[in-house]
């Protein structure tokens, strides 16, 4: 089933990203410990050692926003390239949207970061969701559509993933960000690329009139 059916298809495709950040803002709105939090911090915590955070500060540093505007910088030269403009408006809106609609819900859910860990590099403003999370896991997904009907479709979901999970441990690891705040990222990234998907993608092509 093509990424463009399941749009059109079925709200289902929202479904369960919605369900789980709905259920984590509840939870952070409400001051409630996330049952796996304290858990994963306490198993990531115990893995730290100077070379592996060493590693995970280059990872931490692929998802933020140097990073993540390269790669859309890089991305729109190929797409204007090859004339595929709805593909390139699919990109920006998609991934600097997530960006930017993670930064608002930060201000609106105002959770201080996580004391439970040291923190191994300097991070200001608030946690929920985690922006390097959402802006990777963006990118991830972008990526992934526009290669979905080709050959390369199975490497982009892995190598895609990989790097979604490594920039959202590498968070965790550093002690800036409850691992909630990183899924809260994947859930933002999922239905907001997805909206913007809909949008262009499923709307019928505009013709010209006949001169």
């Amino acid at each position: 089933m093509s990424p463009r059916f399941a749009l059109k298809s079925s709200g289902l495709v929202y479904l369960i990203p919605l369900t789980i950040l709905t259920s984590l803002a509840a939870s952070v709105v409400m001051h409630r410990t996330i049952f796996f939090d304290v858990p994963m911090m306490q198993f990531i915590g115990g893995l730290r050692a100077p070379s592996l955070t060493k590693v995970l500060e280059h990872v931490t540093s692929l998802g933020g926003t140097a990073a993540i505007l390269a790669a859309v910088a890089g991305l729109a030269a190929v797409l204007i390239f090859k004339r595929k403009h709805r593909e390139l408006i699919f990109v920006a809106a998609g991934v600097l949207g997530a960006g930017l609609l993670s930064a608002l819900l930060k201000l609106i859910f105002a959770r201080e970061r996580p004391a439970y860990l040291a923190h191994l590099v300097a991070e200001g403003g608030y946690s929920f969701p985690s922006g390097h999370g959402t802006a990777s896991s963006a990118l991830a997904i972008a990526c992934l559509f526009l290669l979905w009907n080709t050959r390369w479709r199975w490497i982009a979901l892995g190598v895609g993933s990989a790097y979604a999970l490594a920039v959202g441990a590498s968070r965790v690891y550093l002690g800036v960000h409850y691992p909630s705040d990183v899924v809260a990222g994947w859930c933002v990234s999922c239905l907001w690329v997805g909206i913007v998907a809909y949008w262009i993608f499923t709307r019928p092509h505009r013709t010209s009139p006949s001169p």
